[in-house]
C-alpha cells in the first residue's frame, strides 16, 4: 500500500490564449492521487474489491458496509483490520496492505444478493449493481423521511422507467461508470468525459470543442 499522493511524470499543455507560458506542451514532475484496489472481507471471505485513494480504508468498508445494508450502526462491528499478508492468516495475498477484514458480532449476517463477483468503483454505489431494482434495497434504519410517501414511491416504481431511460442513453452514448458528461461542438462532434476529471482535461477538451464550426 503507498501513500495518498504519489510522485510522477506528466506533460503539461498549454492551450493558445493563455497569458503564460506560451502554447505547447513541456514534461515535469507532480504529485498525483494514489489510486488503489481495496478488497473488503468480512469474516476472511470475500465480499467485493474497490478502488479508493490510500488512508481511510477502515472508515470506507464501514461505510460500504452501511450503504450496502450489512450492517445498521457501529455496534453490529466487532472489528476491522488491515491484512498484512502474513498475521492475518490468509495465503491469496501479499503483504500490500489493500484488504480489509471486517468481524461482525454474532447474530449479524450477510444478506443473499450482497455479495460481488467483480471489480466496484468508489463511486455513488450504482456502479456494481445488477439492476436498477437493486438500488431501492434500503437498509432497515429510520429514514427521516416521510414514510407514508417514500416507501409507496420505491415499491411501485413510479420513477424506475424515468430512471431506466437515463441509464439507457448513458449506456448509449458510452457512458461506462458515474459520473459522465459528454461535450458537443457545433458540428456534432462529441468529447466524452467518463469519471471525475481535473480542470484542465476538461478546459482542454471544451477550447477544442469550440474551435470546430
Amino acid at each position: 500500500m503507498t501513500g495518498r499522493t504519489a510522485r510522477r511524470r506528466v506533460v503539461r499543455i498549454t492551450l493558445p490564449g493563455d497569458a503564460a507560458p506560451p502554447a505547447g506542451a513541456s514534461a515535469r514532475a507532480d504529485l498525483l492521487a494514489a489510486e488503489e484496489p481495496l478488497g473488503i472481507r468480512v469474516g476472511g471471505t470475500a465480499l467485493t474489491m474497490t478502488m479508493r485513494t490510500p488512508g481511510d480504508d477502515l472508515e470506507l468498508a464501514a461505510g460500504f458496509l452501511v450503504s450496502e445494508g450489512v450492517v445498521h450502526s457501529p455496534a453490529d462491528i466487532t472489528e476491522i483490520k488491515i491484512c498484512d499478508g502474513t498475521s492475518c492468516g490468509h495465503d491469496d495475498h501479499d503483504g500490500m496492505g489493500n484488504i480489509a477484514d471486517v468481524t461482525l458480532v454474532p447474530g449479524v449476517t450477510i444478506q443473499p444478493g450482497a455479495r460481488r463477483n467483480f471489480l466496484t468503483p468508489s463511486a455513488c454505489g450504482i456502479c456494481g449493481k445488477t439492476s436498477i431494482a437493486d438500488i431501492c434495497q434500503i437498509p432497515d434504519a429510520p429514514l427521516s423521511v416521510d414514510q407514508a410517501r417514500f416507501a409507496p414511491c420505491v415499491a411501485g416504481g413510479k420513477y424506475a422507467r424515468r430512471v431506466e431511460e437515463d441509464y439507457q442513453d448513458a449506456v448509449a452514448s458510452g457512458g461506462r461508470g458515474t459520473p459522465w458528461s459528454i461535450i458537443v461542438s457545433k458540428d456534432g462532434k462529441t468529447y466524452p468525459l467518463s469519471g471525475a476529471q481535473p480542470y484542465p482535461t476538461v478546459r482542454q477538451l471544451i477550447e477544442l470543442a469550440r474551435r470546430r464550426k
